[in-house]
């Protein structure tokens, strides 16, 4: 599935592009006004509306004061911010008292405040004794109001513009003297984003040495800066120039300053040039209102602005130049002209009879395209949304105990409204290089999609894409993006099906989450597992209760690294409309698959799955492994009986059940071995316990061998004689019996008819050996159960066959023991009657041979 855009003359430009997927839900376009939000303040404050700042986002930055004199030129010495988000919630803060006193009665070029990022504000002031010592200082602060750091721009007052993407910071800049401008650049550490620092800085000085008249300083699309410098020189002949307009670019590395580009001359002396504000490039160069002032404003009482829209590259070159005509009507004052989203200008006028506001639309080409109604109120002060194309403006505050903001949308285009509390969550981000994109006839691009972008039936999408992502095949300028909200898609509507049982997937460790994973203690396990159940329900998403980890792990059979598998558990929905639980499996199978390019990787724990590996849902019923396995077990079994007929083939009258035994012998240490080593490596509460049950009774075992074993040598002269022709068989013997004392019967059991296995062993031995075997049963076999009960219930996650199979043997080998030690009750039982028995006949017969002698 792919998305496909397409831009009619744009080309590909392979710069970095973010394409962001995120849902939410939006409102329909309503009429004008739709938006009036009220806040209460308390009078006893007397605050008044300051300064205010406009986030892209449409989130709004309020600076309220108090003034304490009758002319309004000192404020109290206090900092009161109002935060308006965009879903109509007012967060109010008050910042510690930080700032140098004297700011507050230069209230003109002090407090300046911006939104640096998505949490942190920055608020500017002056710190020093004069003019000459000023230092211009930030002080960024959390929403909460926490000072977080403190940041020196340079000496002097200078102005900010923040760069189109939050991770290029911002850039200062002051002229220092009539030729030259001081600059530089601040932004968050790559190691620490909290962190703001300066990381480039310079010099702009004028061409020619001429006088810099004013300057304006405006963000280019690949994330740098441009400044506008309006020249004045001095004229010697009637040809020459007195004005000269020139553009210089600086890149977001701040390695490479263009050159000065010249824009705009006039050998007419005016009073003055200033560029009101420029929109981003549209592929056709970046679109720049001038306005140019005729004579003093002090000499005439009309307007006497004529307005210019310039239109240049980043080249440098000049493609339009176009004087506004913007109309003479002598009712009206023009306020401001702002550049709008459409690419378009918003001429705001002010009626001199009832002192209303009003206005009218330009083409981007400077051309009348409409009229604007305007606020029909008396508002403070007029901004501008440009994610929405909507204007907001304050009501003049009648007192201090409440404000009021109103909205209104210039133009219905099915945009956002200013209340938009749905939370954004980023499905799907590709790079301009990724394999995933491609372009076809230099006119559309194609983006593969997921199968778990789109994933919610009737839900909205968005899709943004970074500037500078195309660029234009006429004049190869990088084109803007899409910004959020602005480019919409739909999911259809989707009948409820049958959701099945809930599912059970693996989840599986890369290489350094495993080895971050071992070293934690069962606590942080815990608290491992819980958090990274809350990072998936917000990145799927889905509800956090429906993610119920088990807290099972252990190591991947199938890889030879010991990767760390996770069980983690999908309830089914309680809605008709939620998703199922295996349509969210396959969902996080997709978005783990596919980390690098969802939000899997941007979160500390999810970051750490396994791409590869991706999200497993354990199938019902007996795996092919499983199969598999249990033929091999099958034919283990098929073996040990064919050697069992075959030694009873060679002689019946032997105990060649012995073959079960030793078999079953091996079998279970060898399994009790690998079990510890290989599945109890990371289960602390087990491991130990287990290497507790295998050396306490293979010790034991050892010693209560080598006892029976010496005592049988001092005092059974056939086990002695035996003992010395067969000395590697004792060897043998002794490890063996080290795992279990059952082995040391072997000797008596005539298996096979081996003469190495017909020595009688003293009934004493006989005895010791039911004993020691006996206890093992308690010390060793029903621990090592317990033990392997606990495991499988809750670690074993995924089938493994040892673990399976060691449970199996340690089962039989208890049952073994229980039967096999009631008949060795019973045949001690059976020939303490038969020695009884025997005593008691002989004791007759020599009693009666007593008689008859007598006789």
């Amino acid at each position: 599935m792919y998305i496909v855009a397409s831009y009619d003359r744009w080309r590909y430009h392979f710069l970095p592009v973010i394409v962001i997927i995120t849902m939410f839900f939006i409102t329909s376009c309503v009429a004008q006004y739709d938006t009036n939000l009220t806040y209460l303040e308390d009078p006893a404050n007397d605050l008044y509306l300051f300064d205010s700042y406009t986030k892209i986002d449409g989130t709004i930055l309020l600076q309220f004061a108090r003034y304490n004199n009758p002319d309004q030129t000192c404020i109290d010495p206090d900092v009161h911010l109002r935060i308006v988000f965009t879903d109509g919630t007012v967060k109010p803060l008050k910042v510690a008292h930080q700032i140098p006193l004297y700011n507050f009665c230069k209230i003109q070029s002090a407090f300046r405040n911006y939104f640096i990022n998505d949490h942190e504000i920055l608020i500017t002031y002056l710190n020093g004794e004069d003019e000459a010592t000023t230092i211009h200082t930030g002080m960024i602060i959390d929403f909460d109001g926490n000072i977080m750091q403190f940041v020196e721009f340079g000496i002097g007052v200078g102005k900010i513009v923040r760069s189109k993407d939050e991770e290029n910071g911002f850039t200062w800049s002051r002229q220092v003297n009539e030729t030259t401008i001081a600059w530089s650049r601040f932004a968050p550490m790559s190691t620490n984003p909290n962190q703001i620092v300066k990381f480039g800085s310079g010099y702009i000085t004028s061409p020619t040495r001429s006088i810099i008249n004013s300057y304006k300083m405006f963000k280019s699309d690949g994330g740098g800066v441009y400044f506008v410098l309006s020249n004045k020189l001095n004229q010697t002949t009637a040809v020459d120039p007195v004005w000269n307009v020139y553009a210089i670019f600086i890149d977001k590395s701040n390695l490479e300053i263009s050159t000065p580009y010249l824009l705009y001359q006039s050998q007419m002396d005016l009073f003055d040039i200033n560029f009101i504000g420029c929109s981003d490039s549209n592929g056709e160069g970046h679109n720049c209102l001038m306005g140019v002032e005729m004579f003093s404003p002090k000499l005439v009482k009309k307007n006497n602005i004529v307005y210019f829209l310039l239109t240049f590259l980043t080249s440098g070159s000049v493609i339009n130049f176009k004087k506004l005509d913007i109309g003479e009507d002598p009712n009206n004052e023009i306020l401001e002209i702002t550049v709008l989203l459409n690419r378009g200008f918003l001429v705001t006028c002010l009626s001199f009879k009832d002192k209303k506001r009003m206005g009218f639309f330009l083409t981007e080409n400077g051309e009348y395209d409409g009229k604007w109604k305007g606020i029909n109120n008396d508002v403070m002060t007029v901004n501008y949304f440009s994610h929405n194309d909507t204007v907001w403006g304050m009501l003049f505050q009648n007192s201090s105990a409440s404000w009021t903001l109103i909205t209104d949308q210039l133009r219905c285009k099915n945009f956002t409204d200013m209340v938009d509390n749905t939370k954004e969550i980023l499905r799907q981000t590709y790079s301009g290089l990724s394999s995933q994109t491609s372009i076809s006839n230099h006119t559309s691009v194609s983006i593969e999609v997921l199968s778990s972008t789109f994933n919610n039936p009737s839900a909205n999408y968005f899709i943004s894409i970074s500037n500078g992502f195309v660029n234009s095949k006429l004049y190869n300028e990088a084109l803007p993006g899409i910004r959020k909200k602005v480019w919409y898609l739909n999911t259809s509507i989707e009948e409820p099906g049958l959701c099945l049982s809930s599912v059970m997937v693996l989840l599986r460790l890369n290489a350094n989450g495993t080895k971050y994973f071992k070293k934690l203690n069962s606590k942080e396990i815990y608290g491992f597992y819980n958090e990274l159940m809350d990072e998936l329900s917000e990145i799927i998403p889905v509800e956090r209760s429906r993610l119920s980890d088990s807290g099972k792990f252990q190591n991947d059979p199938s890889d030879s690294n010991n990767l760390v598998l996770m069980q983690v558990r999908i309830s089914q929905p309680n809605e008709k409309l939620t998703p199922c639980a295996n349509d969210i499996a396959k969902d996080l199978a997709a978005l783990i698959n596919n980390k690098y390019f969802t939000l899997i990787s941007h979160y500390p724990l999810s970051s750490m799955l396994d791409e590869k590996y991706g999200a497993m849902m354990i199938p019902e019923g007996w795996s092919d492994e499983f199969k598999l396995n249990l033929l091999y077990a099958f034919g283990g079994v098929l073996l040990v009986i064919c050697i069992y007929f075959i030694a009873r083939y060679k002689n019946p009258q032997g105990r060649n059940v012995f073959v079960f035994t030793i078999a079953l012998i091996a079998t279970d240490f060898i399994l009790d071995l690998v079990f510890i080593v290989y599945n109890l490596k990371m289960v602390s509460s087990l491991f130990m316990p287990s290497i507790i049950f295998l050396v306490i009774p293979t010790v034991f075992n050892l010693i209560f061998t080598l006892y029976i074993l010496l005592k049988e040598q001092y005092t059974n002269e056939q086990f002695r004689d035996w003992l010395i022709s067969n000395t590697k068989v004792v060897s043998v013997l002794t490890i063996l019996a080290s795992a279990d004392l059952a082995m040391l019967n072997i000797i008596t059991s005539n298996l096979a008819g081996l003469s190495c296995f017909q020595v009688p062993l003293s009934k004493d031995a006989e005895v010791q050996i039911f004993w020691g075997r006996f206890v093992n049963i308690f010390i060793e076999e029903i621990p090592q159960f317990i033990i392997r009960v606990i495991y499988i219930k809750h670690n074993s996650i995924i089938y493994d066959p040892i673990p399976v199979f060691s449970l199996i043997s340690v089962g039989l080998s208890i049952l073994y023991s229980l039967v096999g030690r009631g008949f060795d009750r019973y045949k001690l039982l059976c020939t303490d009657k038969m020695e009884t028995s025997q005593v008691r006949t002989d004791g007759e017969e020599k009693d009666y041979n007593h008689d008859s002698k007598d006789v």
